[in-house]
């Protein structure tokens, strides 16, 4: 991946998880980076995950995810 830019961030990576395969299933790579601070709690990570895309896939990930 090129040049990101960060779409959107969840309180919680699965909630990242599902936006970023929402996203590959319209054909967008994505990456989630966590901001390490979050608690394991019956096996969900909480604590910010932003969800980030190529520069040129923005707009499309954007509608995809109507943020």
């Amino acid at each position: 991946m090129s040049d990101l830019v960060k779409i959107t961030a969840y309180n919680t990576r699965a909630e990242a998880e599902l936006m970023a395969d929402l996203l590959k299933n319209n054909g967008i790579k994505s990456l989630i980076s966590s901001d390490g601070s979050g608690i394991a709690h019956n096996e969900f990570y909480r604590g910010l995950s932003q969800l980030w895309v190529n520069k040129e896939d923005e707009q499309k990930a954007r509608e995809i995810l109507e943020v």
